[in-house]
């Protein structure tokens, strides 16, 4: 197993959660665990996965966390947390991910506010925060994320900013 590279559990209706250790999967590149709706929780383990690049979650609905140490993962460049409805809060390390070009969040119902040092991950092309109902703010600092070519807002009903700020006009 030591030289997989893609590992796609998505659609593993039943799974709940992960074993903690990764150690035999050093080469994993990409790591899909997407629509595992009973999936509870990401074991610490995955934050020694230092070659990922891509890590998919997207619709783990009853997902509540995810490891606080995620942003070691030094070659991540795409994390889907889309529709993980019960997620409240994200680590602060994630914003140290320097390489991540992707970051999906759509459907995080209970999101409320982004890391403060989102500012950090200068490769960030993409940014999806379509109905995220619960987001009350965006830190000023997305302002510096030159690289930025796509950022969905769509349907944020208690986003704070006037969006006018940003050269957005939205009736």
């Amino acid at each position: 197993m030591e030289l997989l590279q893609v590992l796609s559990l998505n659609y593993c209706k039943v799974l709940k959660t992960l074993l903690e250790d990764f150690g035999n999967l050093s080469s994993l590149t990409t790591l899909d665990l997407g629509e595992c709706e009973w999936l509870v929780e990401i074991p610490d383990g995955i934050c020694t996965l230092f070659s990922l690049q891509a890590l998919d979650l997207a619709n783990c609905k009853l997902l509540k966390r995810v490891p606080k140490d995620l942003g070691f993962l030094s070659s991540l460049e795409y994390l889907n947390l889309g529709g993980c409805e019960k997620l409240k809060e994200l680590p602060k390390s994630l914003c140290n991910l320097k390489l991540l070009q992707g970051w999906v969040f759509n459907d995080c119902k209970d999101l409320k506010t982004l890391p403060k040092d989102i500012g950090n991950l200068s490769s960030l092309t993409v940014l999806g925060l379509n109905e995220c109902e619960w987001l009350e703010e965006i830190p000023d600092v997305i302002y510096t994320l030159f690289s930025m070519q796509g950022l969905g807002l769509a349907n944020c009903k208690l986003l704070k900013r006037d969006l006018r700020t940003w050269g957005i006009y939205h009736p």
